[in-house]
């Protein structure tokens, strides 16, 4: 079963960008996934969420938050990553993209019905399009840095936090507050500080969301409205 995403109800009309003003924006639907940047649970997850938010990207706020663990003998980062220290760099990259991306956006003090989130997102999937093993590479930072926008080099580049503290001190605050949370697996998504649902060993689990009704982009959509719903009541 398949729900209509092309509605344009009052409700529904949030999907198209055109139709949303300042005033319709209100509290957004936040989004949490916990990932590991090369993690083909998470590469699968991420993927699925960029097709929903072709959908819904105008009334969500987007983040991640890492898994890795805090060890103090780990020598490069005093941080080990399940899949190795390139997922640990990886994890820096799209970390350091995020971190450039909010300190831009409060310098600016962008709108905000600007997706302030956009640029770090479309630096995560650039880093994806060529497989696991991909996010981390200076190479592929350096090429998806500018595809999207973000300054690479430079005292404010993502170069210069990638291989600074930064983004050392970034990988340890997210591993941190990973554990926090209690996120044990990648990829884990939590819409509106609900966890929803897990996607492990190549399949969805523990899922608070109707994907066998609907499928997995219909199913989030759903969810995602729905809590937009929730948050906001859009005068009549």
């Amino acid at each position: 079963m398949a729900i209509d995403l092309s509605s344009k109800s009052k409700t529904d009309m949030v999907s198209d960008p055109e139709s949303l003003t300042h005033q319709q924006i209100k509290a957004r639907v936040p989004i949490l996934l916990g990932v590991m940047s090369q993690c083909p649970d998470a590469l699968y997850c991420e993927d699925v969420f960029n097709r929903v938010l072709s959908y819904v990207e105008n009334i969500v706020e987007m983040d991640l938050t890492f898994l890795a663990k805090i060890n103090v003998s780990e020598p490069t980062y005093g941080v080990t990553c399940r899949h190795g220290v390139g997922e640990c760099t990886g994890n820096i990259h799209e970390l350091c993209a995020i971190h450039q991306t909010d300190q831009t956006d409060m310098a600016f003090s962008l709108p905000i019905v600007r997706n302030r989130w956009r640029k770090w997102w479309d630096f995560v999937m650039c880093s994806n399009e060529g497989g696991r093993w991909e996010p981390g590479k200076e190479a592929v930072g350096k090429e998806c840095a500018e595809r999207v926008g973000l300054q690479y080099s430079g005292r404010e580049g993502l170069k210069q936090c990638i291989h600074g503290d930064q983004g050392e001190e970034l990988l340890k605050s997210s591993a941190r507050r990973t554990a926090k949370l209690g996120i044990t697996n990648s990829c884990t998504v939590i819409i509106g500080g609900k966890r929803r649902c897990v996607r492990d060993d190549e399949r969805w689990k523990d899922c608070d969301v109707p994907i066998e009704e609907f499928g997995e982009i219909d199913g989030f959509v759903k969810v995602i409205r729905e809590e937009y719903g929730r948050l906001n009541v859009i005068s009549q």
